[in-house]
């Protein structure tokens, strides 16, 4: 990122404003600066109005702390759109805008359509179906979470995002007043953490 700045920021002024808006993302990002990512994803948007754009805009609205703004960008996308469906980032921050706004019905609706887009194997699908079955306090999902943890869970087991899910979801259980699957996860999370290698917990997160 350092060697673009350094090479596109003196011509800036020469770059065609969409590049413009971009360029100056870079630069935001560099230094923090979530509000400065957030307009130049606006900028960038209204000057190429496409489904990336607009969820770019959406993600950048999470990032600042409006997942209610965020989640009305991306609820009027086309998740099905050539640009979107493959799209991981734009099913997670909308599934985690949604649910940050308290919408879980909104949330289990998108965890859906997500399965029938062929994601329902993976190991972020299995989080974010479980996240909103424990906020919904659906039965039916806090039974199939605690078969997948006495059943090893599949890939989750193997990713090294699993500890960080199953904070997250123990977490998730206590603010629900879950305390028996909370209690369950968090056994979990500490036998699978103490499993690990020393290579393995040396991968960057």
């Amino acid at each position: 990122i350092d060697s673009v700045i350094r090479v596109l920021g003196p011509r800036r002024v020469e770059l065609a404003p969409y590049d413009q808006a971009g360029f100056d993302a870079i630069v935001a990002w560099s230094t923090g600066d979530r509000l400065g990512a957030y307009e130049a994803a606006r900028r960038a948007a209204r000057l190429a109005p496409s489904g990336m754009a607009a969820a770019q805009v959406g993600k950048e609205a999470l990032a600042l702390g409006r997942p209610r703004e965020a989640a009305r960008v991306f609820a009027a996308l086309d998740a099905r759109s050539v640009e979107l469906r493959n799209a991981v980032f734009y099913w997670i921050d909308h599934a985690d805008a949604l649910h940050a706004s308290g919408n879980h019905e909104a949330e289990q609706r998108l965890v859906a359509l997500a399965d029938s887009a062929g994601f329902g194997g993976t190991p972020w699908y299995w989080r974010l179906r479980m996240r909103a079955g424990i906020a919904r306090r659906d039965a039916r999902v806090r039974r199939e979470l605690l078969d997948s943890l006495d059943g090893g869970w599949g890939r989750l087991s193997r990713s090294l995002q699993a500890g960080m899910a199953l904070q997250e979801l123990t977490e998730e259980a206590l603010a629900h007043g879950d305390t028996t699957v909370a209690a369950v996860l968090a056994r979990r999370a500490t036998q699978w953490y103490a499993a690990l290698p020393d290579s393995v917990l040396a991968q960057p997160r």
